[in-house]
């Protein structure tokens, strides 16, 4: 079976994207205008407000951002989560234009640790003189109230320590997004919980993070590719939860893995692989989580935006 590797992940662009005609695939369903404002507790259920993350349509964006937003509404996305910040001032409008609302932006870990090899390797360095603090004013200016780390990569956290440092940086910059009104967060993967030293870099970046200053992103795809149980971890992290990533994993794939060799196959829909979505959004209505943000970074299906469809369909669905 062929094995999806950590930078073909880490890069994921969907090269065949480019042969899916996504805008031709008009706008099905209908576009509820006047969509909750990040942080207003108004949504009836997860699907009335269900979140999207753009990462895996990144390079599609830069092709036809209007088309492409306007499909993601008509598969019944309520609320967008961004991946490059400094595209804010133009994708924002489009968003609300579409009837959606502009939650959220994540962000490359360069502009915490200074390290850009890699990223620039992967064409998603910044634009030159583009520095943290422009993210918090893009931000502001864009009204988004949120912006979280994506990832830590593989210069980022060599050792144990390497994290704890990190975890001290990142308490800084949550004091600067504090003042400007913005919250940082955290998203995590599955090898910040490889045991080591009788800990886990999560477990010790937890005793360091400010509760105030920094939220937590759960992603129970790979919490549960770590082994580890999702609904467990949304009771211990409850007072700290900011919104839930999801995608499904495979029936029968392996667990306990810590970095992102897995099958390439390994990402499914919503609703058809091994996780108890229906348990773990009703856990996460408990903890006090709002958003629920679908992070589809792969599909086997041949029409993208259709995943999608499936995907917001059957968090309606359910009901929580």
């Amino acid at each position: 079976m062929k094995k999806l590797t950590r930078k073909a992940f880490i890069d994921l662009s969907l090269i065949n994207l480019a042969a899916v005609p996504f805008i031709s695939m008009a706008a099905r369903g209908e576009v509820r205008p006047g969509m909750v404002s990040a942080g207003e507790n108004s949504a009836n259920t997860y699907a009335d407000g269900i979140g999207f993350q753009v990462f895996a349509f990144r390079d599609a964006l830069l092709r036809d951002a209007g088309g492409l937003f306007k499909s993601f509404a008509g598969a019944g996305v309520k609320s967008i989560e961004f991946f490059n910040p400094a595209k804010l001032t133009e994708y924002v409008p489009i968003v609300k234009d579409n009837g959606m609302n502009p939650l959220c932006t994540h962000f490359m870990p360069g502009y915490v640790t200074g390290n850009w090899t890699t990223a620039r390797q992967m064409n998603m360095a910044p634009p030159e003189h583009y520095y943290f603090e422009n993210i918090i004013a893009d931000c502001v200016k864009n009204g988004i109230k949120y912006m979280g780390i994506a990832i830590l990569l593989d210069e980022d956290r060599p050792t144990l320590d390497d994290y704890k440092r990190f975890a001290d940086k990142f308490n800084t910059c949550g004091e600067q997004c504090k003042k400007a009104g913005v919250q940082l967060y955290y998203h995590n993967h599955s090898f910040e919980f490889q045991p080591v030293n009788g800990t886990t870099p999560y477990e010790e970046m937890l005793k360091i993070f400010d509760k105030d200053l920094i939220k937590i992103e759960i992603d129970v795809f790979w919490l549960t590719v770590a082994g580890l149980n999702p609904i467990q971890w949304i009771e211990k992290l409850s007072d700290r939860l900011l919104f839930l990533h999801m995608k499904d994993l495979k029936k029968g794939s392996k667990t306990g893995v810590f970095n992102f060799d897995i099958p390439g196959d390994s990402f499914v829909e919503l609703g058809t692989g091994m996780l108890d979505y229906k348990a773990i959004l009703t856990e996460a209505r408990k903890a006090g989580i709002q958003y629920a943000i679908i992070d589809q970074d792969s599909t086997q299906m041949e029409d993208k935006i259709a995943s999608v469809r499936q995907n917001c369909e059957y968090i309606r669905s359910l009901g929580i």
